[in-house]
C-alpha cells in the first residue's frame, strides 16, 4: 500500500541543516498519480446571485519508493496523469514555488516571484507613503519653529521648507527601494530554485 503524507511536513523533516540566511527549499521528484479541481471560495454579488468559483489544482504524486505526496497550487495546472515532475517547495510557507514538467519540458514559477514593475500602481502607492512623510516633517517644524509668521531668522524660515522636502523625497524613495529589494530577492531566490531544478531533474 503507498503511503500519503503532507508534502510540507516531510520535506522539513528532511531539510535539517539549512543557513539561517538561507530560505529552506524542498526538492522532490516523482510521478504525477492523479490531477483534480478543488474548490477554495466562491463569492456571490449582485442583485441575480452572481457567484464565482475559484479552484486550484490537486496533484496527487508518487516517489520511487510509494509514497505519495499532496500538492495544491496553482503553479501545478498543466500537470497530467503519468508525467514526471520535479517540484521546488517552501515547507515553512506550504508553498509551491516551482514546477518542472520533465515529461514536456517546461518550467513554472509561483507568481508570487514575478517581478514587481514600475508602472502606475507603483507610483500611486508612493502617494501615502509621501503624506505621511510630509505630514510628519510638518509637525516636527512646527514643533520646533512655530507657526511661520512667528519665524525670525533666515533658518528659521528655510529649516521647515527642507525638512518638507526631504520627507517629501524620501517619502518617494522608500517604496521604490522596497521594490528594488523586492526584485533582487526574487531573482536569487529564482537563481537558487533553477540550480535546485537542473540538479534533480538529471
Amino acid at each position: 500500500m503507498n503511503k500519503t503524507a503532507p508534502w510540507h511536513r516531510a520535506f522539513a523533516s528532511r531539510h535539517r541543516h539549512v543557513r539561517p540566511d538561507r530560505r529552506r527549499l524542498a526538492v522532490y521528484r516523482g510521478r504525477v498519480v492523479s490531477v483534480a479541481d478543488r474548490v477554495t471560495s466562491t463569492t456571490v454579488s449582485g442583485q441575480h446571485g452572481y457567484t464565482s468559483v475559484n479552484s486550484v489544482p490537486e496533484v496527487w504524486i508518487a516517489d520511487a519508493h510509494g509514497q505519495e505526496l499532496r500538492f495544491i497550487d496553482v503553479t501545478l495546472t498543466d500537470c497530467r496523469a503519468g508525467h514526471e515532475v520535479v517540484i521546488i517547495g517552501d515547507p515553512a510557507k506550504d508553498k509551491v514555488l516551482s514546477m518542472r514538467n520533465l515529461s514536456t519540458g517546461q518550467t513554472w514559477f509561483s507568481s508570487s516571484l514575478t517581478d514587481l514593475p514600475f508602472n502606475g500602481s507603483h507610483l500611486f502607492s508612493m502617494i501615502p507613503t509621501a503624506i505621511l512623510f510630509c505630514g510628519i516633517a510638518s509637525f516636527i517644524s512646527f514643533a520646533m519653529f512655530g507657526e511661520a509668521w512667528s519665524r525670525r531668522t533666515w533658518w528659521e524660515q528655510t529649516a521647515p521648507d527642507l525638512m518638507f522636502y526631504a520627507a517629501l523625497a524620501l517619502g518617494c524613495w522608500l517604496p521604490e527601494m522596497g521594490r528594488t529589494w523586492i526584485n533582487h530577492r526574487n531573482e536569487a531566490l529564482r537563481a537558487r530554485i533553477t540550480q535546485e531544478l537542473e540538479a534533480a531533474s538529471k
